[in-house]
């Protein structure tokens, strides 16, 4: 923290500052009325302090010392020091002055009280000032020069040669951090600063000189801005009359001895990227404002220079302060010696109070965060690699520290391995590789430097080959600083990431170890955010140093050397294949979190190359991610019930994946992601995968070329258009989608379509699922639930009764397509095929194609191809020539009761069986003729009389419809014949009669 004192009010003579602290103290402690009256100067209130011993008289006094002028501080929080200002002076001090005011007066005195003291001051006195024009061994003897001090008298600005030493004095004091004490003698700082009162006419005249000279005016404005920035440093203010002299000069001489006896920081023997750095630090802490004080930061990780840059910006501006304190090693020393050891040093270094504080409380008020007890002007700086840190203070400016650049990183590596600026040639890969593995880490650079130092290219070769493999032990150690001040958990995700997840998007890294550990990780990664061990990119990605990834990678490999089947997580492909091979396998999370094989929970495998589809993963796994999975389908046995705590899947990138898995035996399964996909996945089954209306889209989009596509169970409610261009599509699976209310989209070349127990379709929909255009575009397998829907017209032959329905054929064996229209009664079970009277095996219709039993507790429509030619070419030798009978016969499941009692009686049966209405529709391209294919038996001795009735009743109109006969039994049929028989002779009579008239 630094302090600057340069308002009007802080330089009011010592009288009146004694005054008005007194009456400040008496405000605040009635106690201290009497002690602030009696002290005088700074080191006088110092020295009184250590005289009293109650803490609250303590604190309170302590507080006012602190607040007093010319109270400067430097705080930093660092690590370690390595100068950044030259140390090679050869004068103390350098006092500028106009002779004419104060040469044989004050400025002599003050030259002989230094020069008492054994201060080496330089005093322009003799030969040196000859004429306007300031001579090069005067500026030389400016810059060689520790301070420099600034009498700054009446007629001051109207000597140019004065106004250009001044300039010389401010440069010399930005660029090589000289100390400047500027001392108003006769005049009022704020004349000086505002340029008023004779400072104001002075410059005035001088402007009207040079309104002429372009030259002459840009040192005009110079001079203005080196007025006001020397007026604005902390120094000393004599006012005639309200004190003497001697004691005016005292006061300067024992501030000039304090500021020599300040040494420097020692920065670093080679200063490598600074300049740029110090420069966006010193734009932060605005040193021009005296208003109120600034507190900022430096945040970085270890290694990345925080503590140099603080040093260097400590030694630059330490000459416009004037008290100093540098804090090594904070965090250390607050854990061994305690907070109060950290306030005892900021007094001894700051003020030069000695003093033992029983308890933290007695001392200042806080170490950082709140600049209350600090004077207006002061400057702290805090470097920290918690970002948490400064926000918790209320610090809300702070500058990040950042590699070095290539070029930045080579020089500063030749300095260490060299001890040059140049190298061999033949040495430039060794640097540039060395470089990429320091990846502009200062910590790595100065290190790997060092040990390169005086050693042949092949030993150069053989230490970075060490590195890759092993990190180099003091960078490790220095970099796990950060890692190890973490918790138990932010340490786990932390290592998941450097193990796994260097450069992967946040969410994406959130989502997996989310379901990894089973609860949410989102304050973990803002933790380690804070702590500088990760950043996030512009674009979302979770990024590391490439030292930071291998110190993280280093932990794991230490848990276990030589047996990496140990340890708890793998990433090295060799040692993943070993430890499959051997299976000897201890991890609960591989490419994560590895423990036992057998409690193996998330299994993370990228570019993996298998020759076959692991048949063994333990059922404990929670999450697996195979990208660019190099099979066509994985084993089912991997997605089997047992995996009750699998909850996400990932398949992204797997071109040559053909089927992806059936995942609705998984309870608890979330998210399923196959992502980029190309053509040829022709299998997708993602029964109960909670698919919404958003997603389907999305999944059609990825899958257009798929063969088979089950999504039973699932939550949407729209089938959309985009189904259509799913050109290949030929099973599509709907069954238990109770949402489903729209079909939108039928696939031109679609075979089957299942949509059991859906049921919310709209009329409209099932309306399409009977339309006789579907059926003959090749959906010739259909099923859904009906309401009101009957057997459409276009089935010629319909059957109501006995649960049976027949036809006879010859020539050519038929494409036969049969509905059934079955009751909500959950109990018929099987609709059986009998050619001439033998039972044709596995011909059970209802479970054609879907693995779904079907006998549902809701009505429902079966549409179904009878395949005829590969039935009868399977079983049977027929004759074409003759007549084939074929029989469709509904089974009742009568025995699903252990008590006879439950049974179904024989009029329960008929009951069943005359709700379940059944049809017939021959395709007729695939017939020969219509004659080849009828609904009554050919040898039936009424044959011939039916052939001439029905030759007849092509030449009158009949309220009965040529190609629709409804058979409702033998006996009936019989009966409707003789009827029929009847009007028609009838009819025959008429015409005879009518004709004969």
């Amino acid at each position: 923290m630094v302090q600057q004192h340069d308002s009007d009010e802080n330089l009011l003579p010592p009288m009146k500052r004694r005054e008005r602290r007194g009456r400040q103290a008496t405000r605040r402690s009635g106690s201290l009325i009497g002690v602030m009256r009696e002290l005088g100067s700074r080191k006088s209130r110092v020295r009184a302090l250590a005289s009293y011993e109650d803490p609250d008289t303590k604190s309170t006094l302590l507080t006012e010392i602190l607040s007093l002028p010319f109270t400067l501080m430097a705080m930093q929080l660092p690590y370690s020091s390595s100068s950044f200002v030259s140390n090679d002076f050869t004068y103390d001090v350098f006092i500028s002055f106009r002779g004419t005011d104060t040469q044989f007066g004050f400025t002599g005195n003050l030259y002989k009280a230094l020069s008492d003291k054994g201060i080496n001051t330089f005093i322009d006195d003799k030969e040196l000032k000859k004429g306007d024009e300031i001579t090069p061994s005067l500026l030389k003897s400016i810059e060689e020069s520790r301070i420099a001090i600034i009498v700054f008298s009446k007629e001051y600005a109207s000597s140019l040669f004065c106004l250009d030493e001044l300039v010389h004095i401010i440069h010399c004091s930005n660029e090589k951090g000289s100390k400047v004490i500027p001392v108003f003698y006769g005049t009022e700082p704020s004349h000086v600063r505002k340029l008023n009162d004779s400072y104001g006419e002075a410059l005035a005249k001088h402007e009207d000189q040079f309104q002429n000279s372009k030259e002459n005016m840009e040192w005009l404005l110079k001079w203005k801005k080196a007025l006001n920035q020397a007026a604005n440093l902390s120094g000393h203010h004599f006012n005639l009359g309200n004190e003497y002299e001697r004691d005016f000069i005292e006061k300067i001489v024992t501030d000039v001895s304090y500021k020599i006896n300040h040494v420097p920081l020692h920065v670093a023997d080679y200063l490598v990227g600074l300049k740029s750095r110090i420069s966006e630090v010193n734009s932060l802490l605005d040193l021009g404002s005296t208003d109120g004080v600034c507190i900022i930061g430096i945040l970085g990780t270890e290694g990345m220079g925080k503590t140099k840059l603080a040093q260097a910006i400590y030694n630059l501006i330490s000459n416009q302060f004037e008290c100093l304190c540098f804090l090594h090693n904070v965090r250390e020393n607050s854990v061994k010696h305690g907070l109060e050891y950290l306030q005892e040093q900021i007094l001894s270094k700051s003020i030069g109070f000695e003093t033992k504080f029983g308890h933290v409380n007695e001392g200042i008020p806080v170490l950082i965060g709140q600049a209350g007890w600090l004077g207006r002007g002061s400057r702290v700086i805090i470097t920290t690699r918690d970002k948490q840190l400064l926000s918790s203070h209320g610090i809300k400016f702070f500058y990040e520290a950042y590699g070095l650049n290539k070029e930045q990183a080579l020089e500063l590596l030749r300095t260490k391995a060299f001890k040059s600026k140049k190298n061999d040639s033949s040495y430039d890969y060794i640097l540039n590789r060395a470089v990429k593995y320091a990846s502009g880490l200062p910590l790595a650079l100065e290190v790997v430097g060092s040990n390169l130092f005086g050693k042949s290219i092949a030993e150069c070769e053989s230490l970075l080959d060490k590195y890759d493999r092993i990190p180099h032990e003091d960078i490790q150690k220095i970099l796990k600083v950060s890692y190890d001040a973490l918790d138990e958990e932010q340490q786990s995700v932390f290592l998941d990431i450097a193990c796994f997840f260097k450069e992967r998007r946040k969410e994406f890294v959130q989502e997996v170890l989310h379901d990894h550990y089973g609860y949410c990780i989102k304050s973990h990664i803002g933790v380690l955010v804070d702590k500088s061990l990760i950043k996030i990119s512009f674009y979302g990605g979770v990024t590391l140093h490439d030292l930071i990834e291998d110190m993280g990678i280093e932990i794991v490999r230490q848990e276990s050397r030589n047996k990496p089947g140990e340890r708890s997580r793998l990433w090295c492909h060799d040692d993943i294949v070993h430890v499959l091979q051997k299976n000897i396998v201890t991890m609960t999370l591989l490419f994560l979190h590895l423990i036992t094989y057998d409690n193996l929970k998330t299994l993370v495998i990228k570019s993996g190359q298998f020759s076959k589809s692991p048949m063994y993963i333990p059922s404990t796994l929670r999450v697996l991610i195979w990208e660019r999975y190099s099979l066509k389908s994985l084993s089912s046995s991997i997605f089997s019930e047992k995996f009750n705590y699998m909850k996400v899947l990932t398949l992204n990138h797997c071109h040559y994946l053909t089927h992806i898995p059936d995942v609705s035996g998984l309870s608890n399964f979330e998210k399923f992601s196959f992502k980029k996909l190309i053509s040829n996945v022709d299998h997708v089954l993602l029964n109960q995968s909670n698919l919404s209306d958003e997603c389907l889209p999305i999944l059609l989009k990825w899958c257009a070329n798929v063969k088979l596509l089950y999504l039973s169970g699932n939550n949407f409610k729209i089938l959309p258009e985009c189904l259509s261009v799913c050109h290949l599509l030929r099973i599509l699976n709907l069954d238990e989608c109770k949402a489903l209310e729209e079909i939108r989209g039928i696939p031109p070349n679609l075979n089957y379509l299942s949509a059991m127990e859906c049921d919310s379709l709209s009329s409209s929909s099932r309306r399409r699922l009977l339309s006789q255009k579907l059926h003959e575009a090749g959906c010739t397998d259909i099923r859904f639930p009906t309401r009101t829907e009957e057997i459409p017209d276009w089935f010629e032959h319909q059957s109501r009764g006995h649960g049976t329905i027949s036809f006879w054929f010859r020539k050519k064996i038929p494409s036969i397509t049969s509905i059934l229209l079955c009751p909500g009664t959950g109990q018929i079970s099987e609709v059986d095929l009998f050619v001439n009277g033998d039972e044709c095996y596995d011909s059970n219709y209802l479970w054609c194609g879907s693995n779904f039993m079907a006998s549902p507790d809701s009505e429902h429509a079966f549409l179904f191809d009878l395949k005829l030619e590969e039935q009868i070419d399977l079983q049977y030798e027929v004759d074409l020539a003759e007549w084939t009978h074929v029989e469709l016969k509904l089974t009742i499941e009568d025995d699903y009761s252990d008590t006879e009692e439950n049974d179904i009686s024989e009029d329960e049966k008929i009951n069943i069986l005359r709700s379940a209405p059944m049809g017939i529709h021959v395709l007729k391209e695939k017939s020969n003729t219509e004659e080849d294919v009828i609904f009554t038996n050919p040898y039936n001795r009424k044959r011939k009389l039916d052939e001439y009735l029905n030759a007849s009743l092509s030449q009158f109109e009949s309220p009965l419809k040529k190609q629709r006969l409804v058979g409702v039994g033998v006996l009936e049929i019989e009966i409707f014949q003789q009827q029929h028989l009847e009007a028609l002779l009838s009819g025959m009579r008429n015409m005879v009669l009518t004709e004969t008239k």
